[in-house]
């Protein structure tokens, strides 16, 4: 095989693994980052049963629950569409302080918050069709939280 010929065959392999990388989507990008995982449940009740986490302010009729977490420490984010209010035992307006580490397709801007909610570690706020949650939070939110 001649050099133009191999040049040639070694573009024509090369190209073709961006579009591989595309059709993947995001699964490639998070094989890529040990460092952090996504998880979805269809319900509140498997997320108690089955997640390492701790999210006790999430509703029980809580559905469509994306997670995105660190797998080195409790660094998270939580969306869940849901028609139920928070427990108020639970949790408790405050000014945010915090913002999360990550996002999830479809959750809302933090930053437009100007009050949430402190639930324990966890500072939430509603969300289109839900509630949004950050773990952790400001300790300032925390200690302000029902159950700190």
């Amino acid at each position: 095989m001649n050099k133009t010929a191999h040049r040639a065959r070694t573009f024509a392999l090369l190209s073709t693994i961006p579009l591989a990388l595309a059709l993947t989507g995001c699964s490639v990008v998070d094989g890529f980052n040990p460092k952090e995982q996504s998880v979805s449940f269809d319900t509140a009740a498997e997320v108690t049963d089955r997640w390492k986490g701790d999210a006790a302010w999430l509703p029980a009729d809580a559905t469509a629950i994306e997670i995105r977490e660190s797998t080195i420490d409790d660094t998270a984010v939580l969306l869940a569409a849901s028609d139920a209010e928070l427990d108020p035992e639970l949790c408790a307006v405050v000014s945010r302080q915090s913002a999360p580490a990550y996002q999830v397709e479809g959750s809302p801007d933090p930053y437009k918050a100007g009050e949430v909610f402190a639930c324990g570690t966890w500072t939430v706020m509603a969300a289109e069709d839900g509630w949004f949650g950050w773990n952790p939070n400001h300790p300032d939110e925390a200690q302000q939280s029902p159950t700190r």
